[in-house]
């Protein structure tokens, strides 16, 4: 008899930087008899499979999958209707048929394209891809529940278009690598903005802060943080470039912006700058 059928009550399960593998991942095969299990902790443990009876668990509301050797979900996933956090890393490659029977998934960690339709109450949304394309955050637009959201690109910076009536619910979002053009109508709702990106990105990609004119056009935009590095530019040239830049984009935001701007160079010495839109001339 498993020690786990003796927790028939359990609620929560946490086997955190344990390590299942062989006899001992064949333990979790008797998972089926949690059937109260609202957590289940699976992080760092070098799994390489899901067993199926994990769709037994009907009450289950948070999965944490990460760091480990999963590369597919078994499709008793789809059985865990509770379910409202799923926690995975880059090396699951292969989501289950039937995503969308998880009606009650808000928070979903995922280096993988989500199609809206299969996860239509997603409110929060953690992503790193190595890249992306414009179709990519056309597909994330259009998440109509999604409140916040985390985005890193691993390669070369993208700059994306955020088109008219994309993300109409979205409060908070933080990029790193993507450079963002806004059309009016897009982010409606977007109150906090963070992003981290190169200056010599910048320069690259023909895209200075001059962008930043685009913020007026989101129009419940109170704050504004970002991290610039400045890698093979000196840090004091960087602000005096783009120091007109930033000002005129918080002069001409018909709100009173507040903007946080830290200037990290090579040796990791970094300054920081604290603007507050209409007291600057």
């Amino acid at each position: 008899m498993s020690l786990l059928q003796s927790f028939q009550v359990l609620r929560v399960l946490s086997l955190e930087g344990c390590t299942l593998i062989g006899d001992t991942a064949c333990h979790l095969k008797n998972l089926s008899g949690l059937v109260h299990l609202r957590y289940l902790g699976l992080h760092r443990t070098r799994l390489g499979e899901l067993p199926m009876e994990v769709g037994d668990l009907k009450f289950l509301q948070t999965l944490d999958l990460r760091d480990n050797k999963i590369e597919a979900l078994p499709h008793s996933v789809t059985l865990l209707r509770q379910l409202k956090c799923l926690l995975t890393d880059g090396v699951v490659q292969e989501l289950p048929a039937g995503m969308g029977n998880l009606t009650s998934l808000e928070e979903l960690h995922l280096p993988a394209w989500i199609n809206a339709s299969l996860v239509p109450n997603l409110s929060h949304l953690d992503v790193t891809v190595k890249s992306v394309e414009t179709r990519d955050l056309d597909q994330l637009g259009s998440l109509p529940e999604l409140r916040s959201l985390v985005l890193f690109i691993s390669d070369k910076p993208f700059h994306a278009v955020i088109a008219a009536g994309a993300f109409p619910k979205l409060r908070y979002c933080h990029f790193s690598r993507l450079l963002g053009t806004y059309q009016p109508g897009a982010m409606p709702c977007l109150n906090l903005v963070m992003f981290n990106f190169n200056v010599r990105n910048l320069k690259d990609a023909n895209f200075g802060l001059k962008g930043l004119d685009r913020l007026t056009y989101l129009p419940s935009l109170e704050n504004v943080l970002a991290t610039i590095y400045c890698w093979d530019a000196k840090t004091e040239e960087v602000q005096e470039a783009e120091a007109a830049a930033v000002r005129h984009a918080i002069n001409i935001h018909p709100k009173q912006l507040s903007y946080s701007f830290f200037f990290l160079n090579e040796s990791g010495r970094s300054s920081a700058h604290q603007l507050r839109g209409k007291s600057l001339v």
